[in-house]
């Protein structure tokens, strides 16, 4: 026999990455009860800790799409956050490479689309002015983004877990999501702990922030996704070679 706990919120926010945390900084108030849950020890310690961090610039999406949109409107408001409230960053800028002449066709619908995209500040350079800039970076062209950047994920995802729970949104780690279900007008979330102790939350609101795992989460509450992954590489220079490059 296990014991069931139940408890009523507002809003029930599943997963305490960079996204979970960045939604309850922004609706939690003294006034609405809002909970986050997360199934590790602590909060960021899903794939927002394995993040490539770079603050990107909006030049990929397609034209028209809300990510084109979102990503060039979260990059304002990402450096303005973290210039006011002292979350490490810094605004590198990216060159993209065409490293022999038949990759230069490729960097120019790149280009194309960025413009496209409302991303003005761009340019194409040539192989003297890559050189200039990057000395040891071999390339016949590059588009060069100035408004790319890094930044710390993990103080960003402490600044949005401070500034929730400042705002009296409760974070409970520990905590497993096992089912959910429609119960009249709110939501019937059930959940374990490391104990193997149960409870329900009977929530108006769920929100879905769980990352790699945000189609189990789906799913459970009867709905059907499915997860594509990809795998990207990133390569730091450190030790002797260090600051040979200046920019991503």
């Amino acid at each position: 026999m296990y014991k069931k706990i139940m408890m009523k919120t507002d809003i029930t926010i599943i997963g305490a990455g960079v996204v979970g945390l960045a939604v309850a900084s922004e609706i939690a108030r003294p006034d609405l009860n809002v909970i986050i849950l997360e199934k590790n020890a602590r909060h960021g310690e899903g794939i927002s800790s394995r993040n490539s961090e770079v603050i990107h610039s909006g030049i990929y999406y397609e034209q028209g799409s809300l990510k084109a949109s979102l990503c060039a409107a979260g990059r304002e408001m990402i450096y303005e956050i973290a210039s006011k409230n002292n979350v490490p960053h810094k605004k590198t800028g990216k060159l993209i490479v065409a490293t022999d002449t038949d990759e230069i066709a490729t960097i120019e619908k790149i280009y194309e689309k960025g413009r496209n995209n409302g991303v003005k500040s761009i340019s194409l350079i040539s192989k003297g002015q890559i050189a200039r800039m990057e000395p040891y970076v071999q390339g016949q062209a590059a588009i060069y983004s100035p408004d790319t950047g890094i930044i710390s994920a993990h103080d960003l995802m402490n600044y949005f877990m401070l500034k929730a729970l400042d705002r009296k949104a409760s974070l409970v780690c520990r905590t497993k999501v096992t089912n959910i279900e429609k119960d009249k007008n709110c939501w019937r979330i059930t959940t374990q702990n490391e104990t193997g102790e149960n409870f329900e939350i009977l929530s108006s609101l769920v929100i879905n922030a769980a990352g790699l795992e945000s189609d189990t989460i789906a799913n459970l509450a009867g709905m059907n996704y499915q997860l594509h992954y990809c795998k990207g590489n990133y390569f730091s220079i450190s030790g002797i070679k260090r600051g040979m490059v200046q920019r991503l």
